[in-house]
């Protein structure tokens, strides 16, 4: 039996779900191979809108841009996160760090979504 969602070729579930924050979080699939190319650690910030059932419908990169083929992996892995359901749509800021031997996902609500669409307007 496998535990990847339907849909989600390129990632794998990682079976921690922190029990105060009721996050899955997903890590991206990145061979052993691709991670030996790594120096030092690579960092990658992903912007998720998620619905009122706690689903990733949008994700986003931040800046700065990293090598597509790490930035590909990581949206396939943020969009198949799970976050605790709510009335409104929700904002997280996903924070992955890739390395040769492991890679850690951290995520961060953002309380005031207006302030964020006020930067990004700004920023344009």
């Amino acid at each position: 039996m496998s535990l990847r969602p339907a849909g989600v070729a390129n990632a794998s579930i990682e079976k921690r779900v922190a029990s105060q924050d009721a996050i899955t979080r997903v890590l991206p699939e990145i061979p052993q191979a691709a991670r030996n190319t790594l120096v030092g650690r690579v960092r990658i910030n992903v912007r998720v809108r998620v619905d009122g059932a706690g689903g990733v419908n949008q994700a986003t990169l931040e800046p700065p841009p990293a090598s597509k083929y790490f930035t590909d992996r990581v949206l396939v892995a943020a969009k198949a996160g799970k976050f605790p359901a709510g009335n409104a749509p929700q904002y997280w800021l996903l924070q992955f760090e890739l390395g040769r031997e492991r890679t850690r996902v951290s995520p961060v609500k953002i309380e005031n979504a207006r302030e964020l669409i006020d930067t990004r307007s700004e920023t344009r």
